[in-house]
């Protein structure tokens, strides 16, 4: 049970704080960067996909030299940490909440979903990746927006609650 919640936690943390199209030159480096350093070592192929979506799509919507600015990459293009900032400005804030929602593809990581939710039949697995896979894409980028525009310990929003609200309805599926 508690690898099922620690699987279900981190699908979660995808979508509350939670990487496809192409990018060149300077946008290319620095996509491809963050994209590693959210990677870590061990990603699995579907979180490095997802990665790689995410930071593609974000840094083509606000441009290499953006990120420079928010001190996300630095002055050659190089991840600045791990994972996005907790605060971002207004253009990257909803740059990033679009991008983390047009990536979120939940199929894609059944087969990790499964390895970490041991012990969980097929049909309440399949379950929960349709309830996921069902949340409104404009919600996920809003309360991704919210979140990454006020900062870790703003309140929440009412996009983030509603998000929260419909994630630990999925993760209710799993707990039957």
């Amino acid at each position: 049970m508690k690898k099922t919640l620690l699987a279900l936690s981190t699908t979660a943390a995808l979508l509350l704080t939670s990487a496809c199209g192409g990018v060149s030159g300077d946008d290319k480096t620095a996509a491809d960067s963050l994209a590693k350093a959210w990677n870590g070592k061990d990603a699995p192929k579907s979180r490095q996909a997802s990665n790689k979506c995410i930071a593609d799509k974000w840094v083509a919507a606000v441009g290499a030299d953006a990120l420079v600015e928010e001190k996300v990459v630095d002055k050659n293009f190089r991840a600045i940490g791990q994972a996005p900032p907790a605060k971002l400005g207004k253009e990257s804030a909803t740059a990033f909440g679009n991008a983390v929602a047009d990536c979120f593809d939940i199929a894609s990581m059944r087969d990790d979903l499964k390895k970490s939710m041991q012990g969980l039949d097929d049909k309440t697995l399949d379950a929960y990746i349709k309830c996921m896979d069902d949340i409104d894409r404009d919600l996920i980028a809003q309360a991704v927006r919210d979140g990454k525009l006020n900062g870790a310990t703003a309140e929440p929003t009412k996009a983030t609650k509603d998000l929260q609200t419909v994630v630990q309805t999925c993760q209710e599926v799993v707990q039957k």
